[in-house]
């Protein structure tokens, strides 16, 4: 494989991906796409059911934790992020969710060209196959599957009755027309299977001549000449390598990782470059700053009727026929992503959006990657 290329995209993630792929089916461009992590081939991966063992891997998550948190009385919490091709596509729930109308169009009023509800609208629908529905929110002509999750648990079913006593609107489609309500999710799962930004976007075209896909190189710097970014830096099992790109490279890493590589490359703070012995040559201090996440909050609650997760969670038996109906047959709880129902409402009054997102996990649980307590019961994350 030659070490030059058109374009060179660093990151295999949910942008990163179809970014590559639309790049290299133009069939104009030599593409790379260059991946710390290894390749989507774990098992744990395509189960919708096995996120937490991909969460609880040091392989295929980044396992990063956030600084101190001067609000949250010096906590640090942590932040999963996929470590894999595919990124945290393959390490997520599978909730498939825009973000809300509103919040588009704010950034485009900010000055954000180009973001619009109206145009990423287009662009979503550009890559979804929405159910096989094609109207004004949905396409049935793009790649990535997205599917009514089919899970046939009653307590799916009471929480969204409880959200309707409780004044809530019935919503089926949180991705339509308004996003407030309770109902069903929609979710990148199909025929039993987490379909993930690699598999959708990539692996359909491994074999194309134009596109090269490369695996555990850990890109250190973007090395940049005469006011142009030309090549990555990039390392694997302490042996750096130097990818060349004659157009340009197109740095898809992530929340943290992003901001990360530029910071390398001298492009950031300068006077926090200058502390870390990084020579400047773009003093942007904007870089690495304004970071804001939501919390998620874990709400808990007891059920009296053995009809959750905790069951099977913790029986040998019931671990063994969740392997056996999934691997064997593609069903049962192995193929489904479990957080198939919640709601979108407001905190209070007055706001353009709902601010407030819930999701039913039908299992009484502590954190993503502990196993689940005996005791039956349900957890709603927000």
């Amino acid at each position: 494989m030659s070490d030059s290329f058109d374009y060179i995209v660093v990151g295999a993630g949910s942008a990163g991906a179809v970014v590559a792929n639309r790049l290299a089916k133009s069939g104009q461009y030599k593409v790379l796409v260059l991946e710390a992590g290894p390749a989507d081939k774990n098992p744990m991966l395509h189960m919708p059911g096995g996120t937490q063992e991909v969460l609880k891997s040091k392989t295929l998550n980044w396992w990063l934790d956030s600084e101190p948190q001067a609000e949250l009385s010096g906590r640090r919490l942590m932040q999963h992020r996929g470590k894999v091709l595919g990124g945290s596509s393959n390490a997520n729930g599978m909730v498939a969710i825009r973000g809300a109308k509103q919040c588009y169009d704010n950034w485009a009023a900010q000055g954000c060209e180009g973001w619009e509800y109206e145009q990423v609208l287009n662009n979503f629908k550009s890559i979804e196959n929405w159910c096989d529905t094609d109207n004004a929110y949905h396409s049935s002509k793009g790649e990535l599957p997205i599917m009514k999750t089919l899970g046939d648990s009653v307590l799916f079913d009471r929480f969204i009755e409880a959200g309707l006593e409780l004044g809530m609107p019935a919503n089926d489609d949180f991705n339509g027309e308004r996003q407030e309500g309770v109902g069903r999710y929609h979710a990148n799962v199909h025929k039993g299977e987490r379909w993930g930004s690699a598999k959708t976007f990539l692996t359909p075209l491994k074999k194309q001549p134009n596109l090269s896909i490369v695996t555990g190189y850990q890109a250190e710097k973007v090395i940049v000449e005469n006011g142009r970014a030309v090549a990555v830096q990039a390392s694997k099992k302490g042996k750096s390598r130097r990818f060349s790109a004659t157009r340009e490279i197109v740095i898809s890493s992530g929340a943290f990782n992003s901001p990360q590589l530029l910071m390398l490359s001298g492009i950031g703070n300068a006077e926090k470059l200058k502390q870390h012995g990084i020579e400047v040559l773009s003093d942007l201090p904007g870089v690495g700053e304004n970071l804001q996440d939501h919390l998620s909050l874990l709400m808990n609650f007891k059920v009296t009727e053995p009809i959750t997760l905790n069951g099977p969670a913790n029986s040998l038996l019931g671990q063994m026929k969740i392997g056996y109906e999934y691997f064997v047959h593609r069903k049962g709880y192995g193929s489904l992503n479990m957080i198939e129902a919640g709601g979108f409402l407001h905190s209070r009054e007055g706001l353009d959006a709902s601010d407030i997102q819930l999701h039913l996990v039908p299992c009484l649980m502590f954190n993503l990657v502990d196993k689940p307590p005996k005791d039956h019961g349900i957890s709603v994350r927000a």
